[in-house]
């Protein structure tokens, strides 16, 4: 065994069994124990890159309808509404954000309707 500069003799100890932490916890079903959720900012660029995306694989006069969590919606219509009045102008589609509270923060399905 090594001994340090001051005479002691240096030990480690090997852990060969989970912690207690790992056995009486599960990962988190939310952010699938990541320890982090995605913020609603990146949430909602995340959501208007799938817009930009869903448009360009179903081209035609449709509007897209964007089912989301309320925290997202809220963000859309509070601090992101430019964003969105600009995709809509760019894919010439009307965009509308739809409420889901059974979604979580980081769920949303985006769907396209004939106008």
């Amino acid at each position: 065994m090594p001994i340090s500069e001051i005479g002691l003799v240096e030990m480690t100890r090997k852990r060969t069994q989970e912690s207690l932490r790992q056995k009486l916890t599960a990962p988190c079903q939310y952010c699938e124990g990541r320890g982090y959720l995605k913020s609603r900012e990146t949430m909602a660029y995340e959501i208007l890159r799938a817009c930009e995306k869903e448009s360009a694989q179903n081209p035609g006069p449709s509007a897209l309808a964007v089912y989301c969590n309320p925290a997202i919606a809220e963000f859309f219509a509070e601090e992101e509404r430019a964003a969105v009045e600009d995709l809509e102008k760019r894919l010439d589609r009307r965009l509308s954000v739809k409420i889901d509270p059974n979604f979580h923060l980081e769920d949303y399905e985006i769907f396209t309707r004939e106008t």
